[in-house]
């Protein structure tokens, strides 16, 4: 969902990171699974881009022979992704992105991660060097 942008008052101090075409903060604290993470996204270029939430899983791999001197070997994969177009031409956009329920709360295990990131991407980029990423903690 997206907002026109607004005096918003913040749970935490955001920080932002971004390229010189793109900046993205994370606006929300640490939401619980069922709530939203806010982000507020300026494009300076106008270029097509999209924002989404993404859920990483890591987990050791006993079936796959590790590197010399490992026994396993980690094996990654995506738990959950949902995108939102931001609109084109728009300069600044707050983008509200729904936490799935059901979905996997942050952890980091020693045989099993979840990882959760906003990502800001160019919808038509063939490279991955105009993402911008912000990892965000999500509570059971």
């Amino acid at each position: 969902m997206l907002h026109a942008v607004a005096s918003l008052p913040q749970q935490r101090t955001p920080t932002s990171l971004g390229t010189a075409a793109l900046r993205l903060e994370v606006l929300s604290g640490e939401p619980h699974r069922g709530g939203t993470v806010r982000a507020r996204l300026e494009v300076e270029d106008g270029e097509p881009t999209e924002v989404g939430l993404v859920c990483c899983v890591r987990s050791l791999d006993d079936e796959q022979p590790g590197e010399a001197g490992e026994d396993t070997r980690l094996a990654s994969a995506v738990a959950h992704e949902r995108w939102v177009t931001v609109e084109p031409g728009a300069v600044e956009q707050i983008v509200d992105l729904p936490v799935p329920t059901s979905g996997p709360y942050s952890y980091d295990g020693d045989v099993l991660s979840f990882s959760w990131r906003v990502v800001a991407r160019r919808r038509f980029a063939r490279e991955s060097n105009g993402a911008v990423e912000q990892p965000v903690q999500i509570l059971p």
